[in-house]
């Protein structure tokens, strides 16, 4: 599959950026981004928060390029590695399988064809913002380009087609592909990504104010490109929101305008289809069998570039598709192709796009209607007070319905319902307060197997009384009572994130045991297969009995008590530098409650060097929007604005979301700190009002 490699000791020349031409496009380019900086604004707020205002929209898209590079460059240049697969080229073998799924799904040639057909409109937007990447680059006296030197519009649709090595689909490993391809060695990243998370909205008749509210979170990683982005932006066109956005894109994914506000869950990370087919015929080794004779499947090659010890390697593939999708494995004649929700059609930016431009209910339905998406599910509200959700599962828009609310979640979890009436601040509580739901029949299995225990060997069971009565108590108390505090005439909506020590102990003593026995049962198949949690024991082996006696043994080793709260084993750090975080025990941390087993509020954690776990990923930003008069807007995220150590943005939102506290984020802006327009010298305000 694989033909001979070429070997480049002189860095591979990603783009044009460092050839002639590459120098003719930029003295073409430098006058239409010195035009579109004259014609940009940013103001930041006193969280750092980028609002941008411009003439038009590529103007607006322009200014959210560079207020994304000066606050993590690293993080929206390491997105678009990863998107036009050149992972290997920086990062070696260890991330060759992600750039062969990328190969594998056609991303470059796909999204080049599609940016070919959008209208000009939305065409000279992702001119602007690759424009402002571009010219940051410029003006920077110290470059930070690792890989890329020179962005392209086409790049940014390349940017939202996402598909991870290790993401499985029908039992079948993307990353299947490098295999396929002769690169057994070859790994891949995490599957988590950037996106939403859950979305609840409810209709003035179960609101205290008499007025929809909508609640959006997003799930992501906390650290690297995927962490979601605050914005606003405001051209005089009339295009104006509000939201949470990937870095390195420049449309909101959930957030706000001046009439409605959406959320959304997307597709589990299983979404899409795998297909089995059979080659085999006897001429062509093209040729699979259909239901109607035989088909043929196209073939082409791609090239990857590797970094080795002995310098970047190009290396050549030969990749097979057919109308179903490419094919990702493949035993003797049988072969598994797979499609992806997003994986062809494109259109989801311009789904995001066209969400944030709509100014009505019908216009929000005709989006729904008429955009490709990638799958999930879709949650709405407005001014009006009409609420809606789309499941993305062919049932259509469910519009005002008598409950009175309506919710998106793709993972099916759910959360306590009440029958009184919502405050934006319910919502908070139980976007980053609410304490997970006991997961009952997995304990039960296990005190089963304790009793199990007790009738052949006493002793040993009474030595785990007390773990089994702490998993026993392990309940829904201790979430936290939200109130709204007024404070500067400025609202704070608090959740209350602390679980109580009880109930806190208790799950920091399932967590460990849930993580002792998912390695005495570990598989080697897809994370369905992994959850350990639901795989049959041998009759008489205990594994679960025997995990809690490890769990146990290990909270006494190491904290010298059963009893130890959550929020003294796990903790939110943000390391400095690039790459995978190095947590450190040593280095100051906030106490968290979100557990990865959580309602809304899930954090999952990593192992430190020492005794505590560290957030990684989970519920990483969160948006309450309420539609009185007028509608106000409160949100949150996990760290802060700015990924520069030396930036007072870069952990400042930390307590807060800690806490289970939104900040205020007035539509419009708040108070101004700084105003400036891209490529010059910020300058220092004191709570100026906003710039209309």
């Amino acid at each position: 599959m694989k033909d001979r490699s070429v070997r480049l000791i002189l860095p591979f020349l990603l783009l044009a950026g460092c050839s002639s031409l590459g120098q003719q496009l930029r003295h073409i380019t430098g006058g239409a981004q010195a035009r579109l900086a004259d014609q940009a604004v940013i103001e930041r707020d006193e969280w750092g928060v980028a609002h941008v205002r411009g003439r038009s929209d590529a103007a607006v898209a322009f200014g959210a390029a560079w207020a994304m590079a000066e606050d993590d460059y690293r993080g929206v240049e390491e997105g678009y590695i990863r998107a036009l697969g050149r992972s290997a080229y920086y990062y070696g073998v260890r991330y060759l399988a992600d750039d062969l799924v990328r190969s594998a799904f056609q991303v470059e040639s796909l999204s080049r064809a599609e940016y070919a057909r959008e209208p000009e409109s939305v065409k000279r937007l992702l001119q602007g913002f690759a424009h402002g990447l571009n010219y940051y680059l410029r003006r920077q006296a110290d470059p930070q380009a690792r890989v890329i030197t020179r962005y392209e519009p086409w790049m940014i649709l390349a940017r939202v087609r996402w598909a991870a090595a290790e993401q499985w689909v029908g039992g079948i490993r993307l990353g299947d592909v490098a295999g396929l391809m002769g690169e057994l060695e070859a790994g891949g990243r995490s599957a988590a990504r950037a996106g939403p998370g859950v979305a609840w909205a409810v209709a003035p008749v179960r609101s205290v104010t008499g007025r929809a509210l909508l609640l959006a979170t997003a799930e992501a990683p906390l650290f690297g490109s995927e962490i979601p982005y605050e914005l606003e932006l405001w051209s005089e066109t009339g295009w104006h929101v509000h939201g949470f956005a990937e870095l390195g894109v420049p449309v909101p994914y959930i957030g706000r305008n001046e009439r409605l506000a959406w959320g959304a869950a997307p597709a589990a990370r299983d979404s899409g289809t795998v297909q089995r087919l059979v080659f085999g015929h006897p001429t062509d080794s093209l040729a699979y069998r259909a239901s109607a004779g035989w088909e043929r499947a196209s073939s082409w090659l791609d090239t990857v570039h590797v970094n080795t010890s002995a310098g970047v390697e190009a290396r050549t593939y030969r990749f097979l598709g057919t109308r179903d999708g490419p094919v990702i494995s493949r035993r003797g004649d049988t072969a598994f192709v797979m499609h992806l929700p997003a994986g062809g059609a494109g259109g989801t930016l311009q789904w995001w796009l066209a969400m944030s431009r709509a100014q009505s209910l019908a216009e929000f339905q005709a989006v729904l209607e008429a955009r490709a998406r990638p799958g999930g599910a879709v949650a709405y509200a407005d001014v009006d007070g009409n609420i809606l959700v789309d499941r993305g599962d062919g049932s259509g828009p469910l519009l005002n319905p008598a409950s009175g609310e309506v919710r998106a979640s793709a993972s099916g979890r759910g959360w306590p319902v009440s029958d009184s009436a919502v405050t934006a601040a319910v919502l908070a509580r139980l976007a980053l307060g609410v304490p997970p739901a006991v997961p009952s029949a997995e304990i039960e299995q296990l005190v089963h197997e304790w009793e199990q225990v007790g009738g052949r060997n006493s002793g040993r069971a009474f030595a785990m009384d007390t773990a089994i009565e702490m998993l026993r108590l392990w309940d829904q108390r201790g979430a936290g009572t939200a109130a709204v505090s007024e404070a500067g005439g400025a609202a704070a909506v608090t959740g209350g994130a602390a679980l109580d020590s009880a109930v806190a102990a208790g799950a920091t003593l399932y967590h460990v045991w849930r993580e002792a026995y998912r390695a005495g049962v570990a598989t080697d198949g897809p994370p369905e297969a992994d959850a350990g949690i639901h795989v049959a024991d041998p009759a008489g082996s205990f594994v679960r009995f025997r995990s809690l006696e490890e769990a146990v043994a290990r909270l006494r080793r190491e904290w010298g008590t059963v009893r130890v709260p959550w929020s003294e084993m796990a903790r939110l750090q943000r390391p400095g530098g690039s790459g995978e975080p190095r947590f450190r025990d040593d280095l100051p941390s906030t106490p968290i409650a979100g557990l990865p087993d959580g309602s809304l509020f899930v954090l999952s954690t990593v192992p430190g060097p020492g005794r505590r776990r560290y957030a990684n990923a989970g519920t990483a930003a969160v948006m309450v929007t309420e539609f009185v008069t007028p509608p106000r807007t409160w949100s949150i995220a996990v760290f802060g604005q700015s990924a520069d150590t030396g930036s007072s943005h870069y952990f400042d939102q930390a307590a807060r979301y800690a806490a289970g506290e939104l900040k205020d984020a007035p539509f419009g802006g708040g108070p101004v700190r700084e105003r400036y327009r891209p490529g010059r010298r910020a300058r220092v305000l004191h709570g100026e009002t906003p710039t209309r």
